[in-house]
């Protein structure tokens, strides 16, 4: 915030200076220049934060799937060893 209020300012003095005279009228040309490159800069900041926005919301997606499917295959587990178990206990009173 600070570095954008202090550029505005630096463009306003020296935009001053070139109109009154003190300094020479080439400066005019690359100074028209700095607006446009810095919005440009900001345009292409404001789309990779974006991207890096999309990026965590995905990866946030694919770790909740992660849990999701390893619980299922702890579930299925647990519901295999249990049927297991009940038919180790029916073969044991079998006998």
């Amino acid at each position: 915030m600070y570095f954008w209020m202090i550029l505005l300012i630096v463009y306003v003095l020296i935009s001053f200076f070139i109109d009154v005279g003190k300094l020479p009228y080439f400066f005019r040309h690359l100074w028209n220049i700095l607006p446009f490159c810095l919005g440009m800069y900001l345009i292409y900041r404001t789309k990779v934060k974006q991207r890096v926005g999309y990026v965590e919301t995905l990866e946030t997606k694919i770790d909740k799937l992660a849990d999701r499917y390893e619980n299922l295959r702890y579930g299925k587990v647990l519901e295999k060893l249990e049927a297991m178990e009940a038919r180790l206990a029916a073969l044991e009173k079998k006998k």
